[in-house]
């Protein structure tokens, strides 16, 4: 008698089922329902891998993960900004400086001392002035220290577009405000322009500078060849500068700008302490007052707008990738359908030819035709060529699904290489150190956003630099 088991073909992967089989032993599909084998028009798609999509940074996460693993936004949130995150506990581990003075009084060299390292151009050491505001910046005695040194305003025959801003840069590099304002003098160097360098820019910083002011005398070494120290120098010197002493309650050191390494760190460690005395004094906080509060919202409408550009920079590559995974994805799920599809035919074909067999041999069978050696032959063969067929049929749905978590697996990883970029790029460290080469360099958009925003605040600030401005006009013409 020829088998005649009942059997069922399962419609995602055509595997032949025993009857008493409630689900396809190959793909776990239940008996009675009819699958779509068509690949997904996206295999990239939510629906097709268990994530989901950050709001913020757009970045896919792991279904199960409650917070975004980029920028930490909870999953179903949404940001009304995108900023960069933690921008306030990156200003707060600066220490910010401001250098002023005249030009020869030794700024550069004083800000090379502090900083440990050569940023600024010297006049000693290349006969050249410092004509813009620079800035520099170093990692020194665990604390971030920036510097920005300024040009001397008032003896450089700078007009007073250049003034304005040479000032604005100042405030900007330094925003939301500088934790020092050191006034650098040569030992034998006060003179009246110093004093009204002090007097006009309390016009444009405000008042309360000279909370935060500490005269640095440069020239120690000097000073030490003469046999005084720094209480003489104080006690002789000019009843302006004395005037200046009383009024950032007699805060001064002096600098010698050619000491070796040892002398050096212990009179920048002694600055320091100074530095950090004034500010406990004030608080804990760093100076501010109108202008640089105007100059830090310009600077981080200008921040946001960076970070907003790079997120959505990052957005269009990412798209691009999605697009590029999602068309190899395709061309090789096609590729695997119509390897599946050809086996299918060539099993149903064969299936056609053994139920053929099986009726003849049931049809001899029962008419008492003898079976012979090749009736059984023929039926092992084709048996064999089922098990074949169903086992590259098995084959080619590991395959697919295969090619999906293969998929998955490396547009995550492309994204997330992305987004390690994006993360690095909208760091808030790294976004102020952008905006700050921007103000720098003096970006004519940035300069004038500032302005407009500072002197929104009024007459104050207008006056202060009107101030300067007949200052220098007076300097310039003796009028």
């Amino acid at each position: 008698m020829a088998e005649c088991n009942t059997t069922w073909a399962c419609q995602k992967c055509s595997f032949e089922n025993t009857s008493s089989a409630k689900c396809c032993e190959v793909c776990d599909t239940d008996a009675d329902i009819e699958v779509d084998i068509e690949p997904s028009d996206d295999p990239t798609k939510d629906n097709g891998f268990s994530v989901w999509r950050c709001r913020n940074c757009t970045y896919d996460n792991n279904v199960t993960i409650s917070r975004c693993e980029m920028c930490s936004l909870p999953k179903n949130d949404k940001p009304d900004n995108p900023q960069p995150i933690g921008r306030e506990n990156a200003l707060e581990n600066e220490t910010r400086i401001i250098l002023i003075g005249r030009t020869g009084s030794g700024k550069s060299s004083t800000g090379n001392n502090i900083l440990g390292e050569q940023v600024f151009e010297s006049q000693a050491s290349c006969g050249s002035v410092t004509t813009h505001c620079l800035r520099g910046k170093k990692r020194r005695f665990n604390k971030l220290i920036q510097i920005v040194d300024t040009p001397g305003l008032f003896d450089t025959g700078m007009d007073n577009d250049t003034v304005t801003e040479e000032i604005l840069k100042c405030v900007g590099i330094t925003a939301p405000g500088p934790h020092a304002i050191l006034l650098v003098v040569g030992i034998n160097r006060f003179t009246e322009e110093e004093h009204e360098t002090v007097r006009l820019l309390k016009k444009a910083f405000g008042d309360n500078m000279m909370k935060y002011l500490i005269v640095v005398f440069t020239r120690k070494d000097d000073l030490n060849r003469d046999g005084r120290d720094l209480d003489d120098l104080v006690r002789t010197a000019p009843q302006t500068l004395q005037r200046v002493l009383r009024n950032c309650q007699n805060r001064c050191i002096a600098f010698n700008n050619h000491a070796d390494e040892v002398e050096n760190e212990q009179q920048v460690l002694e600055l320091f302490r100074l530095i950090d005395e004034m500010v406990a004094a004030n608080h804990g906080d760093f100076y501010t007052s109108q202008i640089f509060e105007r100059a830090e919202e310009a600077i981080m409408d200008r921040e946001n707008e960076i970070v907003t550009d790079r997120r959505n920079e990052a957005e269009k590559r990412m798209e691009i990738i999605r697009s590029r995974v999602s068309e190899e994805c395709r061309e090789k799920m096609d590729a695997a359908k119509r390897s599946g599809e050809r086996y299918t035919r060539e099993l149903d074909g064969i299936r056609r030819q053994r139920e053929k067999l099986s009726h003849t041999l049931n049809w001899k069978e029962g008419n008492r035709n003898g079976l012979d050696d090749s009736d059984g032959d023929s039926d092992a063969m084709l048996r064999s060529k089922i098990e074949e067929l169903e086992h590259k049929i098995r084959a080619v749905h590991k395959q697919q699904k295969v090619i999906k978590e293969s998929t998955e697996m490396t547009l995550r990883e492309r994204e997330k290489e992305v987004m390690n970029i994006l993360k690095e790029l909208s760091a808030p460290e790294v976004v102020r150190e952008n905006v700050r080469d921007e103000v720098q360099g003096g970006s004519p958009t940035l300069m004038r956003r500032i302005w407009l925003r500072v002197t929104e605040f009024g007459h104050q600030i207008v006056g202060g630099f009107k101030s300067i401005f007949d200052f220098i006009r007076k300097k310039v013409t003796g009028k």
